[in-house]
């Protein structure tokens, strides 16, 4: 597969590139495009308002877990009219299918480059949760993305920890309160270390896709990074980008987090060695005595997060070596209620911080991942009760009871399927989004699927 993947990209730059935009429209979202040469495959795209084929065009690919390709290609909407990007998303690559994202990825890079004008040197991925570890595994293998975009998650496992390609520049964003913070912490550290074009996003809100605040930070620093590089021509204006990131610097500072201002200070240090006044700004955050005490605290809660999530690790690997048997199953479900209801505590106590709150939002996050890894195993048992104690643990999600109402139809469970979903509605899932869910089929034919769809959502579900 790997071989594959190589022999593509080595090829994709000796195609002819031609335009037929004539049926493409700019400035609007164009929900599928069926692949020329692989029928099997689709996505979404959008193309900034200004696009024409007068020029190269820089391209982002995006992954969403559950491919939802609309979403996904819709939140970067603004960066593509700022910076004027060609967005798409596959509508068939999932997380924890490699296989498949590959695939996708080839067809849709492929396609692209021949209903396109593309510039086949300036190619970003984002991936979400396991599709950013899908994404860095992409661009370390094949060493053609520029660039990449993590959200909430790391690296990925089949680079075998190759990390000499420093050309690549990396940018991760993650939410106060997401999961994963431990790792990214130390991951640029790493990168540091290694030389790396990298910079950190932090943002307000929950674990899902990043806010456009979020997404415009990381792509005015990949603009300034693109330039200083040389893959984007010098005649780009980045006066705005500069512009908007200091004063995101001095947000930080006003707002009391020396920490993150620091850290921002260090990625523009990293573009402008040569510019005195970023290792200036270094030097007061780093004298100021909140910087100590934030980077103590951070790393304190890290060390937590880190060691819970080992812990954690190790119990689900004891379910995932195998079937559960009936008494094991209770046994083990009992154990992740107590990390729930001891994470809660802590989230409800007097040192509730965002680090704090990160400590039920890995619980969600890793009981998720294996309960896919598990569905794509078939094991179905394991699936589902993984899938149940992500549900238990955020009982106010819609997406996570829509998961689990899919794990209990996995598992031939109909009744409570049908019960999750209704569960899932109240809390304010729209029927849209899982009418045409195939995964879903074996529902049809009962009396109350019928209902569920033309069920009108409450105007207060979700308060």
């Amino acid at each position: 597969m790997i071989q594959a993947i190589v022999l593509f990209w080595g090829l994709s730059c000796q195609l002819t590139l031609t335009t037929s935009q004539t049926e493409l429209k700019t400035g609007e979202l164009i929900p599928r495009i069926v692949a020329k040469n692989v029928p099997d495959q689709d996505y979404c795209l959008y193309l900034p308002a200004h696009y024409s084929s007068d020029q190269k065009w820089p391209t982002i690919i995006v992954f969403d877990p559950e491919a939802r390709a609309s979403q996904a290609v819709g939140n970067l909407i603004q960066v593509a009219e700022t910076f004027g990007y060609v967005v798409a998303s596959s509508n068939q690559a999932r997380d924890l299918d490699w296989p498949g994202q590959s695939r996708a990825l080839d067809a849709v890079w492929e396609d692209m480059r021949e209903r396109l004008k593309l510039d086949p040197f300036r190619l970003t991925l984002v991936g979400l949760g396991e599709s950013a570890r899908a994404c860095a595994d992409f661009a370390l293998l094949t060493k053609r993305p520029s660039a990449i975009v993590l959200c909430h998650a790391g690296l990925g496992t089949r680079h075998k920890g190759n990390l000499e390609r420093s050309d690549l520049a990396l940018v991760s964003i993650t939410s106060t309160v997401g999961p994963n913070g431990y790792e990214l912490d130390a991951l640029h550290r790493q990168l540091d270390e290694l030389g790396w074009w990298h910079h950190a996003v932090s943002y307000q809100g929950e674990y899902g896709w990043p806010t456009a605040a979020a997404f415009m930070d990381a792509f005015d620093w990949l603009q300034l990074q693109a330039v200083t590089s040389g893959l984007a021509s010098a005649k780009i204006p980045t006066n705005p980008s500069r512009e908007r990131l200091l004063d995101r610097l001095n947000q930080w500072v006003e707002s009391g987090n020396i920490l993150n201002a620091r850290d921002l200070a260090a990625s523009l240090a990293r573009l402008y060695p040569n510019e005195l006044q970023w290792q200036e700004l270094i030097e007061t955050q780093e004298s100021d005595p909140r910087f100590q005490q934030q980077r103590r605290a951070q790393k304190e809660h890290h060390k937590r997060e880190s060691n819970l999530v080992k812990k954690q690790a190790k119990r689900m690997e004891r379910v995932l070596r195998g079937p559960m048997k009936s008494n094991q199953r209770e046994k083990e479900l009992n154990w992740w209620q107590m990390q729930i209801a001891s994470a809660r505590a802590i989230q409800a106590g007097p040192e509730s911080t965002p680090h704090v709150r990160r400590l039920l939002a890995n619980i969600i996050y890793e009981c998720t991942v294996a309960s896919l890894s598990a569905s794509n195993r078939q094991d179905w048992e394991t699936s589902c009760f993984f899938a149940e104690i992500a549900a238990l643990a955020d009982p106010k999600s819609p997406q996570l009871q829509l998961r689990l109402a899919r794990a209990w139809v996995q598992t031939g469970d109909s009744t409570r399927a049908l019960e999750t979903l209704k569960r899932a509605i109240e809390l304010g899932l729209v029927p849209d989004e899982f009418a045409n869910d195939p995964q879903l089929l074996p529902l049809h034919d009962h009396a109350q699927w019928q209902e569920l769809i033309d069920h009108e959502v409450s105007p207060t579900a979700n308060e």
